[in-house]
């Protein structure tokens, strides 16, 4: 199922993240309460450990109100444009389904496609990884990355 995504990184340059961060693409229908949720979570947010090998990537879950949510997921992208370690990608998709059953279906990591977001829509699949009986009421973590550091984000309960 489609939903609308916002994208903020490094815009790619010679085939490497390029040297500024931005919005890289946003759908129209992120909304403001999402977008201004977006840029929280993305100014709180801090890869923690030595460079080297890529972290492993963190997924968590924002609720915004009645079976609607934020499923972000952060991504170490490897270096930029010259040769800095962990360059995040923060993709974040918005999540709205009729039933908590339907909602936690797309929360998982498996939900998301393999590469990297390149649209303003991302084609989330349904998967049964979350186990959670009903919708939390804070922003958790679904995977948490031991390298991924976001304080307005609470630890995964999962």
């Amino acid at each position: 199922m489609l939903f609308p995504l916002c994208v903020y990184g490094k815009m790619e340059k010679h085939g490497k993240p390029g040297a500024h961060y931005a919005i890289i693409n946003c759908h129209k229908d992120f909304g403001p309460e999402a977008l201004k949720i977006f840029h929280q979570v993305r100014r709180s947010f801090n890869w923690r450990g030595r460079a080297g090998e890529r972290f492993e990537t963190g997924q968590a879950y924002w609720p915004m109100g009645e079976m609607v949510g934020l499923s972000l997921r952060f991504i170490d992208v490897g270096r930029d444009y010259f040769g800095r370690p962990h360059t995040l990608r923060l993709e974040a998709a918005l999540v709205r389904e009729k039933s908590w059953l339907g909602l936690k279906g797309y929360l998982g990591l498996g939900s998301w496609p393999k590469e990297l977001c390149l649209a303003d829509q991302v084609d989330l699949a349904q998967t049964d990884e979350i186990a959670l009986l009903r919708p939390p009421s804070l922003p958790v973590f679904i995977v948490k990355s031991k390298n991924l550091d976001c304080p307005l984000i609470k630890e995964s309960f999962f």
